[in-house]
């Protein structure tokens, strides 16, 4: 079971990516349970048949929504090489993409807090949280290869960068302006000075 492989053609293209558009914003206010394909349908002016069209149940529409924000985050994460400058300052660098992204796309956020939270998310084979976090842990393992960091690092940073990162999160300002900014450049520098002093323990 999965998403339905055919030649769609542009239309059908439009089509299947308005429904994961839809699918995105409705999992991640509803979660997995409360999100109901009908409503996924109505919002893109469709009925539920036109879904299967595309998806074979829920479950692999939320997938596919899934491996969409991981896969477009790691495209932008890519910006970060992995293989070159202080690990202190990689790490940083992707969370400063990482809440970019979540600032534009905020289903990310929320998908992961409800998976987080224990819900029917975790059982569908689909970790966001793992998904989402491999930038990371690629710069943390490199590191590691190269014998920059002892193997204890590597999870004691994730917990400080990734952890802090989603508390700031959820307690950011929705409203850009001058207060957002630095309040997310305070978190940076911050979040510098704990990894930093990690480093060199």
């Amino acid at each position: 079971m999965g998403t339905r492989h055919q030649a769609w053609g542009p239309r059908g293209s439009e089509t299947r990516g308005l429904i994961l558009d839809a699918a995105e914003r409705r999992f991640a206010a509803q979660g997995f349970d409360g999100a109901r394909l009908q409503d996924i349908a109505a919002d893109v002016g469709r009925t539920a048949p036109a879904i299967a069209h595309f998806f074979s149940d829920k479950a692999s529409l939320f997938r596919e929504v899934v491996d969409r924000l991981a896969d477009d985050f790691a495209a932008e994460a890519r910006a970060v090489d992995p293989e070159s400058g202080a690990v202190a300052g990689q790490v940083v660098a992707i969370c400063r993409l990482w809440i970019g992204f979540m600032l534009r796309r905020p289903a990310m956020l929320g998908i992961v807090l409800r998976e987080m939270a224990g819900g029917p998310e975790r059982e569908l084979g689909a970790p966001s949280w793992d998904r989402t976090s491999m930038p990371l842990a690629l710069v943390l393992k490199a590191a590691e290869a190269r014998g920059e960091i002892g193997p204890v690092v590597p999870d004691a940073v994730m917990r400080i960068a990734a952890g802090a990162t989603l508390v700031f999160m959820i307690q950011l300002a929705p409203e850009p302006g001058p207060a957002r900014d630095a309040a997310i450049e305070r978190h940076l520098d911050d979040l510098a000075k704990a990894v930093g002093a990690i480093l060199m323990a």
